[in-house]
């Protein structure tokens, strides 16, 4: 198993300690988890606060809460619609609750109704904290993201669904939308306050590097989530390791090899992109990229080791963290 690696320093925000306790009164008031087996395995093992606030540094306390409780609404959704393939009655409810979701996102004053899907009515709440705190702009790329994200989810049903066989170059956009990173680094544009010039924010170049920084991420949960996947899942094939392994018949571990190298080149890549951007990027922008499309990377793929989730994670205990109580020099 590789232990991927990045260029970027880990900074924890100073309140990842605060957050968890009013996450999880969060998740208790919207009933999206049941059973004292599920509480234990998201909040124990998952460390989904040190996820909020590895990859978001510099956020505020308030920010960071609300940041904190969408990722606890992404995890919980990736498990729900993961199930699917196994279980055609629970395919039609996962699928039932993508108009729902449209609805909440097309309706920006929807006030969340109790009744509703746990899922549905909690991202109402979400959705409905997020757009006081956005521009006109802002919420409309971040209505974009969302809308290409639920599509993308809904061409992997139909693709598991049929078992068609899918290579690489259908494979890897379609992932970095239907695992929402491109709509999470939208959402911390709103959450960092960034005042970023709508033509900087909109340039191709631009967003060429808040794609990369989402790719870099799919590319990571690709290799770290493989050996877990293949041991006790039955693969639906929506991985590099597992779409190279059977388009060339490579071993498991030649396959998380070639997975590994496309993390490094997309990490290449984003470098590159991210020169390129700061030749021209004004003082919000470059914010922006310290703050936030860096901290993605690597704050992730920190979690990555840490977390229970994929059965590499290190001992809770190990590393202590080393909070950020002030700006921290970028270089930029």
């Amino acid at each position: 198993m590789p232990e991927l690696r990045t260029p970027f320093p880990v900074v924890v925000n100073e309140h990842v300690d605060r957050i968890d306790g009013p996450t999880r009164d969060w998740v208790q008031r919207w009933g999206l988890l049941n059973t004292a087996e599920q509480a234990g395995r998201y909040y124990e093992r998952l460390m989904c606060g040190y996820a909020s606030a590895a990859t978001n540094p510099e956020l505020g306390y308030a920010e960071l809460r609300l940041a904190n409780d969408w990722n606890m609404w992404l995890f919980l959704q990736d498990d729900f619609w993961g199930g699917y393939p196994e279980s055609e009655e629970l395919e039609a409810t996962a699928l039932g609750l993508l108009p729902r979701l449209v609805s909440v996102i097309k309706r920006t004053g929807l006030t969340p109704n109790s009744g509703e899907h746990g899922l549905v009515a909690s991202f109402a709440d979400l959705w409905h904290r997020t757009a006081s705190l956005a521009s006109a702009d802002q919420l409309g790329r971040l209505r974009e993201a969302a809308y290409s994200t639920l599509m993308a989810i809904l061409w992997e049903a139909q693709v598991a669904r049929v078992s068609h066989p899918i290579d690489l170059s259908q494979y890897r956009p379609m992932r970095v939308l239907s695992a929402f990173p491109v709509f999470v680094l939208r959402l911390e544009e709103i959450l960092g306050g960034y005042g970023i010039p709508v033509t900087q924010i909109r340039d191709h170049r631009v967003e060429r590097l808040v794609w990369l920084s989402a790719a870099t991420t799919c590319w990571l949960n690709d290799v770290i989530s493989y050996p877990k996947e293949i041991m006790t899942e039955r693969s639906n094939g929506f991985s590099i390791p597992e779409i190279l392994r059977r388009q060339s018949g490579s071993s498991p571990q030649q396959a998380l090899d070639a997975a590994e190298a496309a993390f490094y080149q997309s990490i290449e890549d984003y470098q590159r992109q991210e020169e390129e951007v700061l030749a021209f990027a004004d003082p919000e922008l470059r914010r922006y990229i310290g703050s936030a499309t860096r901290p993605f990377i690597s704050g992730w793929t920190d979690w990555a080791y840490r977390t229970a989730r994929y059965g590499v994670g290190m001992p809770l205990d190990a590393a202590p963290l080393s909070l950020s109580t002030t700006a921290v020099d970028r270089g930029l």
